[in-house]
Parts: structure tokens; sequence; C-alpha cells
């Protein structure tokens, strides 16, 4: 009986000491796995898992191959100036020269993947997300690989692309609209970017395109290579042979985008002019696609009121030193309320509750005037100052003001407000709310 106690006991040892290592091997690996969902929430490491997914069809579109080598290029390849060939996950190599006439500017590194994408010349971004669970059998770390899929979308055009829509009308909408609706319906719930490549570079040169013929044939006239007669028939076989420029002038274009805009709010429109240029501005939503989790969890709500940035601010210390300069700037608010009347009536009445006691106590419309015309107002200094009183109008609107229950009232009836020199543009309205 002795054997088989001492054997239990060892037994119950065994055990007892396999569960405290089996705790201690779960404690551990959740303490990475919170370790690594923090890093993962990190800002720069967020950026890492970003993957920008361009469409397979962007490889025809003009200087894609330059954009691709600067977007996947990293700064330390460009410091050591290896001019290798960059490959993205889709297998697709860009070579040295591909880059060629990118201009400065460094690369960006950004993990860009090829997928056949149902809106041509396109762009989208998925988030890589690692979800880490203790597994009790293998007593390990078992991590899943998952991709979410981020709800926005940018749209390349070429300047020809959009000039040519400009043109283009059906019914009483240009394609341009056409097309912004049809990307506005075609993904609800997207943030989509229409992002116009070169158009104020086509315009110019559309525009100095006849200039510049112009230019060479009376260069020509004036070396003496033509005669009258043959320059004028120069003249005119320049006009007929010159290249036609785009019937579209820059006015039809921002017409076009402000038509957009206004029919398609939720459509964005950006423009770049060179290569970097696009590649800086898809870098740029990448990085702010990636920290849009970590903003968000950052934008936790004040526990105190923040100081205004608004015009004229009054800044008001515990000790309530500046509620005068508050009380003199509500004032203002008053149409035809200038410094030297609010500075009157502040010193006649410290403060709102001193002015309202006051009011209240009057029980005719003679003793409301009789109150207000005992404030004196000085204008200037010295010789040339003088003293006047408040008139009986502004007493009026003034007791209104401090005295009525409605806050919507109207105190003044030009419905201005702001005076000569007021904090605020508006109506002024009376009551507590105003008050």
């Amino acid at each position: 009986a002795s054997v088989v106690s001492r054997r239990l006991s060892a037994t119950s040892w065994h055990a007892e000491k396999q569960q405290k290592l089996e705790e201690k091997a779960r404690g551990k690996a959740e303490k990475q796995i919170s370790a690594e969902a923090r890093q993962a929430g990190n800002r720069e490491q967020s950026l890492k898992m970003m993957r920008l997914v361009a469409d397979s069809r962007l490889w025809d579109f003009p200087n894609w191959s330059a954009i691709f080598e600067k977007l996947t290029s990293s700064p330390d390849d460009v410091a050591a100036g290896s001019g290798g060939s960059v490959q993205s996950s889709a297998g697709r190599p860009s070579g040295p020269g591909a880059g060629a006439g990118a201009g400065a500017g460094g690369a960006f590194g950004v993990v860009v993947e090829e997928d056949h994408l149902p809106i041509s010349n396109s762009v989208r971004w998925r988030r890589q997300v690692v979800a880490g669970a203790y597994d009790e059998e293998s007593q390990d770390i078992v991590r899943d690989l998952s991709y979410v899929e981020e709800k926005f979308i940018v749209v390349l055009w070429t300047a020809e692309e959009f000039t040519q829509c400009v043109l283009e009308w059906e019914g009483d909408d240009s394609c341009v609209q056409q097309a912004g609706k049809s990307l506005q319906d075609a993904f609800p719930g997207f943030e989509v970017t229409l992002l116009l490549v070169g158009l104020g570079t086509y315009l110019g040169k559309s525009k100095n395109a006849g200039n510049r013929d112009f230019r060479s044939a009376v260069r020509r006239l004036g070396e003496g290579e033509e005669t009258a007669t043959g320059a004028a028939a120069a003249r005119k076989t320049n006009k007929t042979q010159q290249p036609t420029p785009a019937a579209v002038t820059k006015v039809q274009v921002d017409d076009s985008l402000t038509a957009l805009q206004l029919l398609c709010p939720k459509l964005r429109v950006r423009q770049t002019e060179s290569v970097y240029e696009t590649a800086r501005l898809l870098f740029q939503f990448t990085k702010s696609i990636a920290h849009d989790p970590a903003r968000k969890a950052d934008s936790t709500p004040f526990s105190f009121y923040a100081e205004g940035q608004s015009l004229k601010p009054v800044k008001i210390d515990p000790n309530g030193v500046g509620c005068g300069r508050a009380w003199q700037q509500q004032l203002r608010q008053i149409h035809g309320v200038g410094h030297e009347k609010a500075a009157a009536v502040s010193q006649a009445f410290p403060s709102p509750r001193h002015l309202l006691s006051a009011c209240l106590q009057c029980e005719s419309a003679k003793e409301i005037d009789q109150l207000m015309t005992r404030i004196e107002v000085r204008r200037g200094t010295g010789v040339m100052g003088r003293v006047t009183h408040v008139g009986k109008d502004f007493g009026r609107q003034l007791h209104r003001y401090i005295t009525a229950d409605d806050g919507r009232m109207l105190i003044d009836g030009s419905g201005v407000a702001g005076g000569d020199g007021g904090g605020g543009v508006g109506v002024v309205r009376g009551g507590a709310g105003a008050t």
C-alpha cells in the first residue's frame, strides 16, 4: 500500500509539473502574440504590410514602367546605385533603363502586386493581416495569413483620353461626367479617385503648337528665303499642313472638371505632370491608408476644451483674466458696435450678469432708455477727445439682446452683424443662448 501511495504521489507531482509547464508556455505564447499585434499596429510596420494592387493592363499605360520602378525601388538600392532590376510579387521585372526620364527624387519601396482588376488602369490596396493563436497539441504559435481589401481605388487616365472625353457628349452630360457617374456607381462605399496624368503639359503643348509654326514662318520670311508671293503661299501651306492641336481649351477642361465634381461629389480628381509626381502620389495614398487604423486609434476625445484657432480668439485663464475681453468681443457682434462703445458698456456693466440684473429692474421703456443713455462713450484722447452717450436704439437692442427668452429672435432688423471691427459675421440673436 505504501509503494502504491508513493507511485500515485509521484504521478500526481509529474502531472502538476507538466500542467505548470504548459501554462507557462501558453502565457509566453500569449505575450508573444500580443507583442506581435502591437508591432503590427506600429506605423512603420503597418506600411510594410500594405500591398498596392495594380491592374495588369497598366503596362500599356505611358511611363508606367518608370512609375513602377520608382514605387518598388527601396531607398537603400537607390543610395547604393545598384541600378539592378526590380521585380514585383507578380514576377514582372523592370530593367535599369525603365526609370529613364523619371527625374530627380528618391524611391519609395512599395510592394506592388499585379492582378486583373474590373476597371482598366486602376490601382487598389490590400492589407496583410497575420493572426496568431496558441495550439495546445503542438504547444506552439500557429499564424494565419490573410488579406483585407481596403475601400480605396485610383483610376489613371492619360491627357489624351480625358480631352477626348471632354469633346464627346451623350445627351446633356459629357463623356467625362458619364464616366464619373459610372465609377461612383460601380464602387459603392469606396473612395474613388480619378488621376489625370500629364494634363497640364498636354494643354500647354496644344496651345503653343500653332504659335511655334507661325514664328518659324515669320523667321524664314525675314531671312529672305522666300519672296512675298512665296511667303503668302508658304503661310497658306503652313496653315493646311501644320499638326492640328486638340480642339479643347483650358476653359473647357476646367468647366468639365467643375461639373464633374458637382455631379459626382464622392469622386476625387487629382493631377500629376511627371513620373515622380505620380509615384509620389501613389506612395502617399499607400502611406495614408496604412496609417489609417493607428490614426483612428489615436484620435481619442480630449478631456478638456482645446484653445480655439478661430479669428481673434479670447484666452481666459483659470483666474478669470480675460473675461472682460470676452464680454467686449460678445458686445461687438451687434451691428454698429465698435471698440469704444463695447468698452463703455463693459465698464458700466462688468459682466452680462450685471447688465441682466439692471435690465430686469426696469419696469417701463422710459426706465430702459434712462438706464442705457447714462452710459458714456469716450471717443479719442486729449483735446480732440469727446464724450457721447449710448443712443436709444442701441439701448433697446442691447435690452432685447440680454433679456429675450427666445434665442432665435432677431435683435437687429438689418440682419447684419460684426459692426466696425466685430468678431464675426452673421445675424445676432437674442436670448440666453446668445449670452
